[in-house]
């Protein structure tokens, strides 16, 4: 694929959600976790056209950390991300929705379709808050929910005064102990989790 394509491909897209998983969605990380599905639907525009969800790989062709890798938790994130996909279907029938994690899906690719997107929605992460103050459009951040939180940084002074294009959100979250003993044999319970949504945000799963 030539740089012309390229480039063409990430201004088309309209919204980028960015869905940390593969080392979260097995682990007992303390800091880290996930956002429900309509936490990220809601706050994408109704007529959204392209949405792609940038994530790790479902096997071992693609671009990923070692600790992301391994069949079961690629079977896992796969199983979400794939749930996800359906909700966001659900709720944008005329969008074209793509996951970006094939063997082309480098780190910097990641950060230039965020960066380019119309619109970024970011979870609980390290590496999306990055791309999602750099971004061009608006972006979506889930909010710190304390002073020693990951990306504590963002509320000294907040962000969102600093840029008026970054919006610091408030949203349920799943840490990545809880998802993992919620698991069980199907993940049934963490897929109802996720697709379930509270409209009083800060909701928590411990």
């Amino acid at each position: 694929m030539n740089s012309c394509s390229t480039t063409t491909i990430i201004i088309r897209t309209k919204a980028v959600l960015h869905f940390r998983c593969g080392d979260l969605i097995s682990s007992n990380h303390p800091s880290f976790g996930f956002m429900k599905f309509g936490s990220y639907s809601r706050h994408l525009d109704q007529n959204v056209t392209s949405i792609g969800i940038v994530t790790q790989p479902f096997d071992d062709h693609g671009q990923a950390r070692e600790y992301d890798g391994g069949e079961s938790k690629q079977a896992k994130c796969k199983k979400v991300v794939y749930a996800l996909v359906d909700h966001l279907q659900e709720k944008f029938p005329a969008a074209r929705v793509a996951i970006r994690n094939d063997a082309n899906e480098t780190i910097a690719l990641t950060f230039a379709r965020m960066v380019m997107a119309k619109q970024v929605v970011i979870g609980i992460t390290s590496f999306g808050v990055f791309p999602g103050i750099a971004t061009f459009g608006t972006s979506y951040i889930r909010k710190p929910d304390y002073d020693k939180a990951p990306n504590r940084w963002l509320l000294r002074p907040k962000v969102e005064e600093v840029l008026d294009n970054v919006k610091l959100v408030e949203e349920p979250r799943l840490m990545a102990m809880s998802c993992r003993r919620m698991w069980k044999e199907d993940g049934s319970a963490v897929l109802d989790w996720f697709r379930s949504y509270e409209t009083q945000p800060n909701s928590t799963a411990s």
